[in-house]
């Protein structure tokens, strides 16, 4: 069975055509489609492409240190400019206008203002759905109770109950 894409040559090679074990598949590499052309639904490859853009984009992340993050940044707008998907190219500009902010992510260890967002995304869900507050002290109460504060409350006591009483019939 020929593969025509090399996002599908992976199928199809643990099974054979009878569904046994056949072990790797013997096709000659002139069966495999070039980088250029991508699976029946992406026939420019733009999809494989931005996929492979996507994944130099996340080797910024995964980048042990500043240096080799700069270096794979370059890998990424070279890839990006050289492609010539335009919508590639469009997200090259923004990740070049972003690039202090996006390396500052190894300079601080992976610190992040995401949890300070977060927090201030909710207080201001909780001042709209309030529709105003009059009083201060409950709006700082409805935030305490919306933000997940951990009230420091005494455990109530366990009341034993009774079993209700058998009413014997006389008869």
């Amino acid at each position: 069975m020929a593969v025509h894409s090399p996002a599908q040559a992976h199928r199809n090679r643990a099974q054979g055509s009878t569904g046994d074990f056949a072990g790797p598949t013997q096709e000659p590499a002139g069966e495999l489609a070039g980088p250029a052309q991508g699976p029946a639904g992406d026939p420019g490859g733009e999809v494989v492409a931005a996929w492979q853009g996507k994944e130099l984009l996340r080797a910024v992340y995964a980048a042990s240190d500043l240096a080799h993050a700069r270096a794979a940044l370059e890998r990424f707008y070279r890839w990006s400019d050289g492609v010539g998907v335009p919508e590639l190219s469009r997200l090259a500009r923004t990740v070049r206008a972003w690039e202090a902010e996006i390396l500052a992510f190894h300079s601080t260890k992976g610190c992040s203002n995401g949890p300070t967002e977060a927090v201030n995304l909710l207080i201001k869900k909780v001042k709209r759905v309030g529709h105003g507050f009059r009083n201060f002290a409950n709006y700082r109460l409805r935030l305490l109770l919306h933000c997940g504060v951990r009230w420091q409350t005494h455990r109530t006591a366990r009341l034993r109950g009774r079993s209700p009483r058998r009413r014997t019939v006389k008869g």
